[in-house]
């Protein structure tokens, strides 16, 4: 029992020495908002033909980057997902303009908030007009 009392004591004394503290953990990234230039319209963004581009705007609270990932609409689409676009400074809001000129979709927009360990997932849905 003492020889347990002083390998404690020793431990403690020793992380003191040393500077050793713990390490606060890292705030998840948290996805408040997601919008466009754009409304969305019965849970989809619905692009006017001859659109040139959209903005995509995220708020966002803990995060370090911002990813946006088109992704097909179906089951089991993920692995067919393109990177469309990141940001990386925040100071002007995150946010990726995107030039959708000639495309015609009918997808998902994945946003994906990124810390130095976690991740946030949100989406919305984006269609061109069928007219």
């Amino acid at each position: 029992m003492l020889f347990s009392a002083l390998l404690l004591t020793s431990n403690i004394i020793s992380s003191t020495y040393l500077g050793v503290t713990s390490v606060p953990e890292e705030p998840t990234p948290i996805i408040q908002k997601i919008y466009t230039t754009i409304p969305e319209k019965e849970s989809w963004v619905v692009i006017p033909k001859g659109t040139k581009t959209i903005t995509i705007y995220v708020e966002a609270d803990n995060a370090e980057t911002i990813l946006f990932w088109l992704v097909p609409t179906g089951i089991a689409t993920w692995k067919e997902r393109k990177l469309i676009g990141y940001d990386t400074n925040p100071t002007d809001g995150w946010s990726l303009e995107w030039n959708i000129d000639g495309m015609e979709l009918y997808d998902h927009i994945q946003v994906q908030a990124l810390s130095h360990t976690k991740i946030s997932n949100d989406l919305f849905n984006i269609t061109t007009e069928r007219k």
